[in-house]
């Protein structure tokens, strides 16, 4: 089991990304991109890139 760290995250940079927007048509959002420490990775895992 992966579990996070008790640090806060380290904010890495923001990626612009489009998005459906209320009402129709797309709207453009940034994505921040964090580094989060985790106690151990599952066996045969490497680093991953995750959003929420």
């Amino acid at each position: 089991m992966m579990r996070l760290r008790g640090t806060p995250p380290e904010p890495l940079d923001t990626i612009p990304y489009r998005s459906a927007a209320r009402g129709g048509g797309t709207e453009s959002l940034p994505l921040a991109v964090e580094r989060r420490r985790v106690d151990a990775l599952p066996d045969g895992c490497g680093p991953a890139t995750t959003t929420r």
